[in-house]
């Protein structure tokens, strides 16, 4: 399936890191909650400790996908993915044990101006 006209995907990158953060942070904020208890938009995750896993393992950047908004620059959306053997943050790797041959969605937030 192609993206909307107007959006293009590619990879993270340190020019797209604080747009994919805010969305994260849009996606997060909305009603999700830690044990369905405590609200994740309590104590949001800064960019820099965001920023800071990609940084310290840059190849993830690859497995991370965002969809940008070619008149405004805006990113939309955003795809982080992880396969078996990748280096994952701790929060993800809670989530799901990623086996041998598998690829596993982490998370796919989008905004409501790319449709989300």
């Amino acid at each position: 399936m192609s993206p909307p006209p107007g959006v293009r995907l590619e990879c993270l990158s340190e020019a797209t890191l604080p747009g994919a953060h805010a969305v994260k942070l849009a996606f997060l904020g909305a009603g999700k909650a830690f044990c369905l208890v405590c609200p994740y938009s309590w104590e949001p995750e800064s960019l820099e400790s965001f920023a800071h896993f990609y940084r310290l393992h840059p190849e993830t950047m690859r497995g991370t996908a965002v969809a940008v908004r070619e008149d405004t620059g805006e990113v939309v959306g955003v795809i982080a993915t992880a396969t078996h053997g990748q280096p994952r943050s701790p929060e993800d790797a809670q989530m799901h044990a990623t086996k041998p041959g598998e690829c596993y969605v982490e998370w796919l937030p989008g905004t409501a101006a790319g449709g989300g």
